[in-house]
């Protein structure tokens, strides 16, 4: 399967830096047969949390970083050019 080729290394997952298909991803594996203590969705389940945070109150996890670098970058560039 082209997933377990592609996403069984570690630093292939937090190449996506977005939940969304890293989660799909572990869906497909369980739908595959994958136990949930199987490599490819420990993985996939390991690079979710690493967008997660606690508080004493809930638990969140942040879907996606590069909307918000991209528009950081992009703002700093309008002010450099307005310069």
């Amino acid at each position: 399967m082209y997933m377990v080729a592609n996403r069984t290394s570690g630093n292939a997952w937090l190449l996506a830096r977005n939940v969304l298909p890293m989660h799909l991803s572990v869906y497909a594996f369980v739908l595959e047969g994958y136990k949930l203590d199987d490599a490819p969705t420990r993985l996939g389940i390991r690079a979710i949390k690493n967008f997660a945070w606690e508080d004493e109150n809930e638990k969140r996890i942040q879907a996606c970083v590069l909307p918000v670098w991209d528009m950081a970058l992009t703002s700093i560039r309008f002010c450099d050019a307005v310069q």
